[in-house]
């Protein structure tokens, strides 16, 4: 299961070039928020797939009397996730490649309706008896995977010829953005309060580091690409208004 973890992870990373390359055809801004959506959430799953093969790891080292029952459950809903995860991606490729077939904003809400499904059902199962022990885990791993796997749909498959879109695309990135902070806040606020004399180690600094562009550096550039590109095409309008008058 640790390896199929690993090859699914892998193929991520193809669909993601074949993604760029697609949507390059439309337009070099629509192919940088192609490749930034989708490096969100294989970056932050990454992260997690270290966190739940390294709790595994720790399960299987303890003694027989100590090893919560169905330990391995974790593995098995990271299974799942990190597939849905492909599933999706393979989805918004096709939906690149059908773009003139398939209308952008009806494949998002497919991919956000089959994104759901996956987190909502990992964590219902999760809270069953049998697998209690893990939800602390679970859910906040499916929450994180829907949040992430939203962001990634929206900038491989919404673009920004409309004014309804480009909300839609706002609001997705803006609400992501604040996710990832509030993970980084969760994350370092321990860290913080460890600290000697409110200075960190240089492991410390690289370790936050690290994190930052695991967690927010993707969502930060697809931001900051939108950003620009409002930007841009805000000038380009002012500009031909002067040469009509």
């Amino acid at each position: 299961m640790k390896i199929l973890n690993t090859f699914i992870l892998l193929i991520s990373s193809v669909i993601m070039l074949f993604a760029g390359i697609t949507a390059g055809k439309i337009s070099k801004k629509r192919r940088f928020r192609s490749v930034v959506g989708i490096l969100a959430p294989l970056f932050m799953l990454s992260a997690l797939y270290v966190l739940v093969e390294m709790m595994v790891g720790g399960y299987a080292e303890t003694a027989a009397s100590l090893v919560p029952e169905n330990y391995l459950f974790l593995r098995y809903a990271f299974t799942g996730i990190i597939f849905a995860f492909v599933l999706a991606s393979a989805w918004s490729l096709f939906a690149l490649i059908k773009r003139e077939k398939i209308g952008e904003m009806l494949a998002f809400l497919i991919g956000v309706g089959f994104s759901a499904a996956v987190a909502a059902a990992v964590s219902v199962l999760s809270v069953t008896e049998s697998f209690s022990t893990h939800s602390a885990v679970v859910i906040p791993s499916a929450v994180i995977f829907f949040v992430y796997e939203v962001f990634a749909l929206a900038n491989t498959l919404i673009e920004t010829d409309k004014k309804y879109k480009k909300i839609v695309l706002y609001a997705v990135n803006i609400i992501s953005a604040l996710a990832a902070g509030f993970i980084l806040w969760f994350i370092f606020t321990p860290f913080a309060a460890e600290s000697v004399n409110g200075e960190m180690g240089v492991a410390v600094i690289v370790f936050a580091l690290f994190m930052i562009v695991i967690i927010a550096g993707p969502i930060a550039a697809g931001l900051f690409s939108l950003i620009n590109e409002s930007i841009s095409g805000f000038k380009y309008v002012k500009k031909e208004d002067k040469k009509r008058t």
